[in-house]
């Protein structure tokens, strides 16, 4: 498609030209114009060149552009795919471009350390980072087990949009369903949220766990306990029980802890066998955003009457170097009695 009349047409927008933006966008693509952003101008000129993103072919409705400010005139709808990391910046240089007719977004599955107006720490998911950062009202996010590799191969999927304003949830299902890929809804943004982030760090127990040789009756102990340890800590940050048995929830989390391409997994398995972080993240070269999570977590929780024996063992073998062994002989000692408490 030639790219001036491209630029002509409503668009949508997708901030962020990694394997899952880029993903998204030649979803978006199928029955949309997409303006594909990426920061650096040389990394635009090879996707132009080659039609390629990510290792990913680029459906020939997508632009690549690295002008924010042709993102935010062309596009109403908006969709932010950076890494939780790389938020603060991004939002930061395109919020100057935002206005409130706008509606944004989000794919991360991260959380941000913040200060309260108190400068006390606290967590803040993404959409709250949004809402702080620009005058944009209208946010959502989409959460799901939405593996990139099989999003390449066209293999069925679902997502779950998550907003407080049903006419975010019904856009979004618009712009995104299909025979291939269908799009569930929900108004527990913030559980929605957690959901995502919260499972990066089972997901990081269950790498260790295969990193160990142990097998699936092992496996289905930590999901389980780790389901009931991520609703302990979404409750306690606001969001409700129904989005965590849901396909954010139980859903990606299963899909995540049983994949070794995923990225939290494979950080988690190769810990397990002795690896030095920094060693694992080097060989990586991506985030993983479970580390970053664990950490914030781990110094919420300890000031709340929460249980989080896997966000305390996690974090212990990151960042004290506990080894796996002794982590999974600790997390079988804790003095577990009842299965799930949080319905009664």
């Amino acid at each position: 498609m030639d790219s001036k009349n491209m630029y002509h047409k409503p668009s949508i927008g997708v901030v962020g030209a990694g394997r899952f933006g880029t993903a998204i966008a030649n979803l978006l693509a199928k029955k949309h114009n997409v303006l594909l952003y990426a920061r650096r101008k040389s990394v635009v000129t090879t996707m132009q060149i080659q039609k390629k993103s990510a290792k990913q072919i680029l459906h020939p409705n997508i632009t690549p552009t690295n002008q924010l400010s042709v993102i935010a005139k062309k596009c109403e709808t908006i969709f932010i795919m950076v890494s939780a990391t790389g938020l603060p910046s991004c939002i930061q240089a395109l919020a100057p471009y935002l206005s409130p007719y706008h509606t944004i977004i989000h794919g991360i599955k991260g959380l941000i350390h913040a200060k309260d107006i108190m400068q006390n720490d606290t967590i803040k998911t993404i959409s709250q980072i949004i809402t702080d950062a620009s005058v944009v009202v209208k946010i959502g996010c989409i959460s799901g087990p939405n593996l990139v590799r099989e999003l390449e191969a066209k293999q069925p999927a679902a997502t779950v949009v998550a907003s407080k304003f049903e006419e975010v949830n019904k856009t979004v299902q618009q712009l995104l369903r299909s025979v291939q890929f269908q799009v569930y809804s929900s108004h527990d943004i913030i559980g929605v949220e957690l959901c995502g982030a919260l499972k990066n760090i089972i997901a990081i127990a269950a790498g260790c766990l295969s990193g160990m040789q142990y097998g699936d009756n092992t496996k289905a102990l930590l999901i389980s306990r780790g389901m009931v340890e991520m609703i302990y800590i979404g409750k306690a940050l606001g969001a409700s029980i129904a989005p965590f048995i849901g396909l954010a929830g139980i859903g990606d989390l299963v899909a995540t802890c049983a994949n070794h391409s995923s990225r939290n997994f494979s950080f988690g398995y190769q810990l397990a066998q002795g690896k030095a972080v920094k060693d694992i993240l080097t060989e990586i070269q991506e985030t993983v955003e479970g580390i970053h999570t664990v950490q914030m977590v781990k110094k919420y929780v300890q000031k709340q009457p929460i249980r989080a024996p896997i966000t305390e063992i996690v974090y212990r073998m990151i960042f004290e170097q506990l080894p796996a062994h002794h982590a999974l002989h600790i997390l079988m000692k804790y003095p577990f009695h009842v299965d799930v408490d949080f319905l009664q």
